[in-house]
């Protein structure tokens, strides 16, 4: 039974499972989206939006935690990526489904984050038209 059990494994130890998905995150913030398994996509946007959610509030202590898990140059982007995200309470990420690989059948996605500049846009225009 899987009562309370709460992510995936990947097939992986523990030791080489976190690793993994930081490697992943990490290419997130550097590129901006990444094409990835959807089972990996779903693992890595929990931990995307936790960083970013504690970027908001830069501090030392935060950049501390950061630079156990990321290289400086990652850390300046999700430190940006906080501030660019400072009136929005969640949802930082997309996910968009795609085709299946070829090879096994794993159901692809994209995992990219949500313009924000584009939802203030928009919801500005429907306030104007209520």
């Amino acid at each position: 039974m899987r009562h309370r059990v709460i992510g995936r494994k990947f097939s992986r130890e523990k030791k080489v499972r976190e690793p993994f998905l930081l490697s992943i995150c990490k290419g997130l913030i550097d590129n901006g989206e990444i094409q990835t398994t959807l089972a990996r996509a779903k693992e890595i946007r929990s931990i995307i939006e936790k960083f970013i959610t504690k970027s908001k509030k830069d501090s030392i202590n935060l950049r501390r935690y950061l630079s156990a898990h990321f290289p400086p140059a990652t850390i300046k982007k999700i430190i940006s990526l906080g501030s660019l995200y400072k009136e929005v309470k969640g949802g930082y990420t997309q996910i968009l489904k795609i085709h299946k690989r070829k090879t096994d059948g794993a159901q692809m996605a994209i995992i990219r984050f949500v313009n924000v500049n584009k939802n203030q846009q928009l919801n500005d225009n429907l306030n104007k038209q209520k």
